[in-house]
C-alpha cells in the first residue's frame, strides 16, 4: 500500500528484509514466492536485496523517518500475516527488525491490528487514514 514511498535505498532494504521474513522458517511456499514477486513488481524494476542484508544485520540506517520505519514494519506484517499464521522463527527475525527500526510494543500491537485488518479485507480508505495516524506519531 504504501512501498512507492520508499525511496531506492529503502526499497532495496525493504526487499530484504521482506526476503529475510519469507526464509525464516526454511520453508518457502508457492504462495510466498507469489508473495515476493508481487512485492518485487510493486518497488520496480532493478531492485533488488542486496544479500548482505537479507543474510546479515538489519540496515536501519536506510528507513531515515519514522514514516519509512513504519511503511516497512506495516508492510512486513501484511506479508507475514497474509497466511494467516505468524512462524516462530518469523515472529523472531520481526522481532530483530522491530528492534533496529525502533518500533516499541505498543506500535507493533496497533500495526498487527492494522495488517491483519488489511488482509482480512477490511476498509481501505479507514485503514489508510489509520496507518497515516501511525507514521505521524512522535
Amino acid at each position: 500500500m504504501f512501498l512507492s514511498e520508499l525511496n531506492e535505498g529503502q526499497k532495496r532494504s525493504y526487499l530484504a528484509l521482506a526476503t529475510r521474513m519469507i526464509l525464516a522458517d526454511g520453508d518457502v511456499a508457492p504462495e510466498e514466492d507469489e508473495i515476493l514477486e508481487s512485492i518485487k513488481s510493486e518497488l520496480g524494476d532493478g531492485i533488488t536485496a542486496p544479500p548482505e542484508e537479507v543474510f546479515g544485520s538489519t540496515n536501519a540506517d536506510s528507513f531515515d523517518t519514522r514514516r519509512s520505519r513504519v511503511i516497512a514494519v506495516l508492510e512486513i506484517l501484511v506479508m507475514a500475516h497474509s497466511d494467516s499464521h505468524l512462524h516462530i522463527d518469523e515472529s523472531a527475525v520481526l522481532s530483530e527488525i522491530c528492534s533496529a527500526l525502533e518500533i516499541n510494543d505498543e506500535d507493533l500491537d496497533a500495526m498487527t491490528a492494522w495488517a491483519k485488518s488489511l488482509v482480512a479485507g477490511d476498509d481501505e480508505a479507514a485503514l489508510r487514514a489509520a496507518a497515516e495516524a501511525l507514521m505521524a506519531k512522535a
